[in-house]
C-alpha cells in the first residue's frame, strides 16, 4: 500500500479508476472471490498502476506509439513493463538533463526552428 502512496492517489480514488476500468473489460478475467480480499485488490490495482501507456509520437515523419511509465519507473523492453528506476540511475539522469539544458539554450534558434517544423508535421498527420 505504500506504494499507492507515492503515486499521489487516494484508494477511494483507485477503486473509482479501477471499476471504470472493469466496466471497460480490462478485468474480465479476475474472479468476483479477489474483489473481496483488500490484499488482492491492492495487488490487483498496483499492477493497473503499473501497466505501460502508449502515445503515439512522430519518429522520422512517421507516426509509431511510445511506451511511457509512472514516475520513477521505466519501460524494460525485454519484460514489456514498466520497472522501478534505481538511485544512482535518477541521479545521472539529473546531471544529464542539467548538461542537456545548458546545450539547449546554446542552441535555442536551430530548435525552435525544428520544433516549429515537427509541429507542422504533426498537424499535416492531424495528431
Amino acid at each position: 500500500m505504500k506504494e499507492l502512496v507515492e503515486n499521489n492517489l487516494k484508494l477511494s480514488e483507485l477503486l473509482i479508476l479501477a471499476e471504470f476500468a472493469d466496466k471497460r473489460g480490462l478485468f474480465d478475467l479476475v474472479e468476483d472471490k479477489i474483489w473481496e480480499d483488500e490484499k488482492e485488490v491492492s495487488h490487483l490495482l498496483l499492477a493497473f498502476l503499473k501497466e505501460v501507456r502508449r502515445k503515439r509520437v512522430v519518429r522520422n515523419k512517421k507516426m509509431k506509439f511510445k511506451a511511457f511509465c509512472p514516475k520513477r519507473m521505466k519501460y524494460n523492453a525485454s519484460k514489456k513493463a514498466c520497472v522501478r528506476v534505481g538511485s544512482g540511475e535518477m541521479v545521472r539522469r539529473k546531471r544529464s538533463q542539467k548538461r542537456a539544458a545548458l546545450k539547449r539554450k546554446a542552441k535555442g534558434k536551430r530548435i525552435l526552428r525544428k520544433r516549429l517544423k515537427s509541429l507542422r508535421v504533426r498537424r499535416n498527420l492531424r495528431m
